[in-house]
């Protein structure tokens, strides 16, 4: 019986970057940056997106093309700033959340987290 190993494959962070940026840039498909790349898979490429564009809400789909009319692209504004305000409201969430945990560990472990305004002199 011999022993076969899969070798795998190491991307540097700069070529996944401009991988990304090219995704994004919605000129190429996902498969097709797979392909044109040899990267193994899709998903491997879209846990790239989203490490590297976290901002960007759509990660299976690249950013849309310059509309052709005005109302298209009127519409397209209103759609991107949908998502704007809905990541804005994911954020504050967040922030909202991140906030209530420090006061509880504040309180349950008597000791200051947050840190003091201003600077020691």
């Amino acid at each position: 019986m011999s022993d076969i190993s899969k070798s795998r494959r190491v991307f540097d962070t700069a070529f996944k970057m401009s991988v990304v940026a090219e995704f994004l840039q919605g000129t190429h498909s996902k498969r097709s940056l797979c392909n044109k790349y040899s990267i193994p898979s899709t998903s491997t490429l879209r846990s790239w997106i989203r490490i590297f564009a976290p901002d960007n809400e759509l990660h299976d789909t690249p950013m849309p093309k310059k509309p052709q009319s005005e109302n298209e692209e009127i519409l397209a504004l209103r759609r991107l700033l949908q998502e704007k305000e809905l990541c804005l409201k994911r954020e504050k969430m967040r922030a909202d959340f991140l906030d209530e945990m420090i006061n509880v560990a504040e309180e349950k472990f008597q000791l200051p987290i947050r840190k003091k305004a201003g600077t020691k002199r």
